[in-house]
């Protein structure tokens, strides 16, 4: 629901707080002080600000005939918040090695469906050809400034 605020024309980005506000401190309150399950929590706080906002029977809730954007990852994203990185995070495993978990896995736009894996392997390809027009080693990281 912040997204209508930020992308739709003509739309006053000051707008959202002074109506979302009070339902990020329910929601926090509701999340990190009481015993609420989290998701109950997450999906009351949704539906409630929908409502409030007069589109409640258009989105606020996953269910058919609604409209919703979705980041899909493997985890628990209210339990580990970095697992909604990108690439995800690196963790310490049982092995006692990193290992990388996380990471966007299918994203939800607008009705059309994102692979993760195919759009982080498209960008790398970008920022290389981008590295080779500049004149830079496209296996070196970006420089950080100017002539470096």
């Amino acid at each position: 629901l912040v997204n209508k605020y930020f992308f739709e024309p003509g739309t006053d980005v000051t707008d959202w707080h002074d109506e979302l506000a009070p339902h990020y401190d329910q929601a926090s309150r509701m999340l990190g002080v009481t015993t609420y399950p989290r998701t109950s929590a997450a999906d009351a706080v949704m539906r409630d600000v929908a409502e409030e906002l007069g589109v409640g029977d258009e989105t606020g809730s996953i269910e058919p005939g609604k409209r919703a954007d979705l980041v899909v990852v493997p985890g628990n994203p209210l339990a580990d918040l970095k697992l909604l990185y990108g690439t995800g995070t690196l963790r310490l495993g049982e092995s006692g090695g990193l290992e990388r978990v996380g990471g966007v896995t299918w994203t939800v736009k607008g009705g059309r469906t994102y692979d993760g894996e195919r759009l982080r392997k498209e960008v790398r390809q970008m920022v290389r050809d981008a590295k080779e027009e500049g004149g830079l080693d496209p296996n070196r990281p970006m420089p950080l400034l100017p002539g470096e």
